[in-house]
């Protein structure tokens, strides 16, 4: 993942909460776009209501996961019987 792409999924308006995840099995969720910093060659994701942060190494990371928020859309067909 490049800067570039990373920064724009960042700047999504509305955001959409994301899934960082590494090459070794860790992930971090990012829920909210002042949590995340995109730095020259780490993302930096601070952990709410805590003092925790961690920096990232772009090459670390694997992939980006959008989260689903639980709420759908569609409503749900009735079978008629």
């Amino acid at each position: 993942m490049t800067v570039k792409e990373l920064r724009k999924v960042l700047d999504r308006d509305p955001f959409e909460p994301l899934r960082v995840r590494l090459r070794s099995g860790d992930a971090y969720e990012v829920r909210h776009p002042d949590l995340a910093v995109v730095m020259r060659s780490r993302l930096f994701v601070a952990f709410p209501n805590s003092d925790r942060w961690t920096r990232i190494p772009f090459l670390h990371i694997n992939a980006v996961e959008s989260l689903a928020n639980g709420n759908s859309r569609r409503t749900r067909r009735r079978r008629n019987e």
